[in-house]
């Protein structure tokens, strides 16, 4: 859960949670690595433009994902894909 604040205190005590593990957004760094696992073939001034365009700490790793789907078959669609996102 995003909030786990609001969870009974039964649901999160020993032995019921491990660990916690929070997934922040993604860093510009971690957006650029995504996209060159998601498109190896793609050219390196395209993996560097994505990086570029996408906003640091904005999309989780998901939302990226779900572009990269969205586009899978190219590269240069998921870049125009994420400035038609950040437009809306």
């Amino acid at each position: 859960t995003n909030s786990p604040d609001v969870l009974p205190p039964r649901l999160i005590r020993s032995g019921r949670i491990d660990r916690r593990v929070e997934f922040p957004l993604a860093s510009k760094d971690q957006a650029r690595a995504i996209f060159r696992s998601f498109f190896p073939f793609a050219s390196e001034d395209l993996v560097n433009s994505f990086g570029q365009v996408c906003p640091d700490r904005r999309f989780s790793m998901a939302d990226l994902q779900g572009i990269f789907l969205e586009h899978r078959e190219s590269p240069s669609g998921a870049l125009e894909g994420l400035k038609q996102l950040l437009k809306e």
